[in-house]
């Protein structure tokens, strides 16, 4: 028997505790009118707008046109005031009836430090295109992948999720695409390594992320800057008690809208149209209920037609709603010399599509600790493990006038004799159907930094990325459906490990500040996969863990990848260097320059260079009536990236399988043909781009923004060329393409309402960008085999 809930228990405790909140007021010392004026410091002019609150109440005002307020407050409280693009002042209440206060000017939105590469750099210093999101912001993020917290919050930048899969992640580009066959997307940097493109940390362990977006950010990242750049900064551990905390959410999903796919009624009138167009008897004057739609249907159509069926396909394959949960515990402090941050994260995420799902386990520690004045030592580590399962989606192609179901209730596995569709419900059965994707991730950094003497650093940082994958694919059999069941294993393991040593000199003469930065990086990767399949199970089962007990396939690659490789290995090497120059700090500029080898080219080396100058005009001296403007910059940057993100070996030749075999007596052999040329010519894609940009901050920062304005030139695009039939080898690898972008960019950002307890802000953004293809192999116009038309955007629909 349920127990009803006690309702009149609970009634009752409330009232007691407002009774106990009520009692303690009243105890507590008598209200009495405090009354004062708010001024500048700097100009001792009242302030209107200031809010005034009384700290741990909801008691507040804001001051009037001349500075002055009024409230009541009692001896022992604290006032509080603040206002926008000022630093808080508090003031503890004794026996004053009167308080003024005079407010300074905030310059923390100025001297805010922001992560650039290889290096840190104070906003108001910057001379190119960066985009910062904040912990607060980011932390709001509700998503399996922390790359959506900038969703809406950078111009520019373009997310598309990759499916609806749960666990699924996005594809990004910044200022548009620029490559007609090499990756598009951005590098990820963590904590100043590369991470990869699978960004799972947990948006509870970051502390900040940048975008660096024109070429004098990017270009010292050279041959992997040509999309952009994403700075993620993870936390760390703070001086002072160990602090524990535990987050937790859970939400539910449902799809954004459907498709407006046709009803039993739609495809009737398709039906009619096309008896009006086959059948001599009828034209388009002939009334709808004049037709016998019979003859346009099938037996089972026509059965559902008679019956009134209408079913709702898509409806069938979803549930209601899908679930997310998150649980995130975080431990930090230290003291003076040493501190410590641990985090354990359970991410799960169940689709509203059944037989899909996805549960992420993760902890994240960083360690730093002052060995002695000069010397500090460091490790940071993540470990992921992830269990994915992706499942076979919503077919669209379902005919309403067949139903999933027979008269017995149970699924029809064809359910339509016009077009044999296998009927989608069945492989919602993890029984019948399953790929199952695990993932596990290694990430841990060592650093040392030396503090040599002042303003001059040295880091060294050793990583290691490790990673593990097994995909395991799985499809039974099902009465009534003539398919043989068949599984497939791949399994992918790989290390990558980077080399850095950073040293930077950073130093203030009088009116002059210097930064200089050194930097050399090396990056070995290697990656080793196999594959192996089979048909017909006996033993079906036992998804794919016995192979051995059907046909296993001959071919040890999956099925038309023929260009499978077993085994991938990456080299890179680097010399970065930087000179960022300010004077009085309105006058700024920034040189970069990166030397780049990368073994998977034939002219392996290239020189990446960049420059960017900038000047405050809000430091100006004829700026300083000018009450409005508290920030105004323009920004001029022009560099050269380089995109090598291409496929290990491709300057070299290739051999592939024949889809034929040879027989030699009574022994079958694969044969095999020449894939593509070797090119000793094979280098870099390369992108040059120019970027003209305004910072602007009003009414000490409460609006500011930016406007950006930028154009970029990528040219040597690896294309793969065509040969004539005469030469015996179908194409070659060249670098024969180019492209270009330009476009505009906006970002406004207003706080609204700041007091202690309530912040209240608004972003806008606006982004335009216009991409085309300016040059293809051969100077043709067009490629309609890929899809490329000079003049156009690089991914277009043709008709």
């Amino acid at each position: 028997m349920k127990r009803p809930f006690p309702f009149k228990r609970l009634i009752r405790f409330v009232l007691l505790v407002i009774a106990g909140f009520s009692i303690t007021s009243f105890a507590y010392a008598q209200p009495r009118q405090i009354t004062g004026t708010v001024t500048d410091a700097e100009t001792n002019e009242p302030l209107l707008g200031v809010n005034v609150t009384v700290r741990g109440t909801t008691v507040g005002t804001i001051t009037t046109g001349n500075g002055t307020y009024s409230l009541n407050a009692s001896s022992g409280q604290t006032l509080v005031f603040s206002y926008v693009g000022y630093v808080n002042e508090t003031v503890l209440i004794t026996d004053q009836t009167v308080i003024n206060v005079t407010m300074s000017m905030s310059t923390e939105a100025l001297d805010e430090v922001v992560v650039v590469g290889y290096g840190t750099m104070k906003r108001s210093d910057l001379t190119g295109s960066v985009s910062s999101i904040r912990e607060e912001d980011i932390a709001t993020t509700k998503s399996t992948n922390v790359i959506e917290a900038l969703q809406g919050k950078v111009a520019g930048i373009d997310m598309v999720r990759s499916s609806g899969a749960a666990g699924s992640g996005y594809s990004v580009l910044l200022r548009g695409a620029r490559s007609l066959t090499a990756s598009n997307s951005p590098i990820y940097i963590v904590d100043g390594i590369d991470y990869g493109s699978n960004i799972n940390i947990n948006s509870n362990d970051i502390a900040s992320m940048e975008v660096l977006k024109d070429a004098s950010s990017t270009a010292i990242y050279g041959s992997r800057g040509a999309n952009g750049v994403i700075l993620i900064t993870t936390k760390k551990g703070k001086a002072g008690a160990p602090v524990i905390a535990f987050n937790t959410y859970y939400g539910v999903t449902t799809p954004l809208g459907r498709l407006p796919l046709g009803d039993a009624e739609y495809f009737l009138r398709m039906t009619r149209d096309f008896l009006r167009t086959t059948r001599p008897a009828y034209d388009w004057d002939t009334p709808d209920d004049s037709i016998d739609v019979g003859p346009g249907l099938s037996l089972r159509e026509n059965e559902g037609y008679l019956a009134g069926t209408d079913f709702d396909w898509v409806d069938a394959q979803m549930e209601d709603f899908g679930t997310q949960q998150d649980y995130h515990l975080s431990v930090t402090g230290g003291n003076e010399i040493t501190n410590y941050s641990v985090s354990l994260n359970h991410m799960i995420e169940d689709n509203y599509i059944p037989n899909d799902s996805y549960k992420r386990y993760s902890i994240k520690t960083n360690l730093e600790s002052k060995v002695t004045d000069f010397l500090s030592l460091g490790n940071s580590t993540f470990i992921a493990y992830s269990n994915q399962i992706n499942g076979r989606g919503i077919n669209y192609n379902m005919n309403p006038l067949t139903p999933a179901y027979d008269s017995l209730g149970n699924l029809d596995p064809e359910p339509n004799d016009r077009v044999p569709f296998e009927n989608p419900l069945i492989d919602q059965d993890p029984d019948i159907y399953l790929n199952e994707i695990i993932n596990t991730d290694i990430f841990s950094t060592f650093y040392a930094q030396l503090n040599l003497f002042d303003g001059l650093t040295f880091r060294s940082s050793f990583n290691f990325d490790l990673g593990f994958n097994r995909n395991g694919f799985f499809q039974g059999e099902y009465e009534g459906i003539e398919r043989l069941s068949q599984a497939n294993i791949s399994m992918t393991s790989g290390y990558k490990w980077t080399f850095q040593n950073i040293l930077t000199y950073n130093k203030d003469f009088g009116d002059h500040n210097v930064i200089l930065t050194a930097a050399t990086e090396t990056v070995s990767s290697r990656t080793e996969r196999g594959y192996q399949g089979a048909t017909d199970l006996l033993l079906g089962n036992s998804w794919w863990w016995t192979l051995s007990s059907g046909q296993q396939d001959l071919l040890i690659a999956p099925p038309g990848d023929e260009s499978y490789l077993q085994l991938r290995e990456n080299q890179l090497a680097s010399f970065i260097g930087r000179v960022h120059y300010g004077y009085k700090g309105k006058y700024l500029a920034t040189v970069t320059g990166r030397y780049d080898g990368a073994s998977q080219l034939a002219k392996k080396w290239d020189f990446f260079p960049s420059a960017s100058v900038a000047w405050r005009i809000s430091e100006e001296s004829f700026m300083n009536n000018v009450e409005a403007v508290s920030n105004l910059k323009i920004r001029f940057g022009y560099g050269k990236t380089g995109n090598q993100s291409v496929a290990p070996y491709a300057a070299l030749g290739s051999i592939i399988r024949t889809p034929l075999y040879y027989e030699f007596g009574p022994d079958p052999y694969l044969g095999y043909r020449t894939g593509y040329l070797d090119n000793p010519d094979l280098t870099w894609e390369t992108t040059t781009a120019m970027n003209l940009g305004f910072d602007f901050g009003l009414f000490r920062n409460r609006i500011s923004g930016a406007l950006e304005l930028y154009k970029t030139y990528t040219y040597d695009l690896l294309q793969s060329r065509t040969l004539p039939p005469t030469s015996a080898v179908p194409e070659i690898m060249q670098n024969v393409g180019e492209t270009e972008n330009r476009g505009i960019e906006f970002t406004l950002r207003s706080i609204n309402v700041s007091t202690m307890d309530f912040t209240w802000s608004t972003d806008l953004t606006f982004a335009a960008n216009r991409e085309e293809i300016t040059f293809l192999v051969g100077g043709v116009e067009q490629d309609i085999g890929n899809g490329w038309f000079v003049g156009h955007p690089i991914s277009v629909f043709y008709d």
